[in-house]
């Protein structure tokens, strides 16, 4: 498993105190998480990438979104 460079890690570490903080009023909105730094520099881009790479195998292995991936909990992008 790969580790964290530390903006990354620090930036991650922001979000989930915003997101863990114990009063409701005081937490992240899903706006605040979707816009956070975390997000928006790394977690988005690498599901992107993840969606993109299934996109390409599916194609190469001639199946759809849908074909070979029903019940076996795959998710459809």
């Amino acid at each position: 498993m790969d580790t964290l460079a530390e903006d990354e890690l620090d930036a991650v570490l922001s979000l989930f105190k915003r997101m863990l903080t114990w009063s409701p009023g005081d937490r992240a909105d899903i706006s605040e998480v979707l816009s956070s730094t975390w997000m928006t520099k790394w977690a988005l881009p690498a599901y992107h990438e993840c969606l993109e790479a299934r996109k390409v195998l599916e194609e190469q292995n001639g199946l759809d979104q849908h074909e070979g991936s029903e019940g076996h909990g795959a998710l459809s992008p």
